[in-house]
């Protein structure tokens, strides 16, 4: 709600314009109001006692308007940016 009132534009959008395509991730996506992820995904497991392992993929929510899904590869790629010093332009 602060940057949308700060910038005017929903948070999701200004965390894609002024950090996502300035570093060139590509893959992450706003997951919007999907229940679900986008495929191809990893799956996750949970283990519920002995040997009761249960897939929760589909239990993690990712429904908000600023939930992102990722990939290996971008989240290496902010990690990186942000351990340099990249992430942001200082002022």
């Amino acid at each position: 709600m602060i940057i949308q009132r700060a910038t005017g534009q929903p948070a999701h959008r200004e965390s894609e314009g002024r950090i996502l395509r300035p570093l060139g991730i590509d893959r992450t996506r706003c997951t919007g109001t999907s229940p679900t992820l986008p495929r191809p995904h990893a799956r996750a497991y949970q283990l519920f006692g002995p040997g009761s392992v249960v897939d929760v993929t589909d239990r993690i929510p990712a429904a908000h308007e600023n939930s992102f899904v990722t990939t290996t590869r971008d989240e290496n790629g902010f990690l990186r940016a942000l351990l340099a010093g990249r992430l942001l332009p200082t002022r």
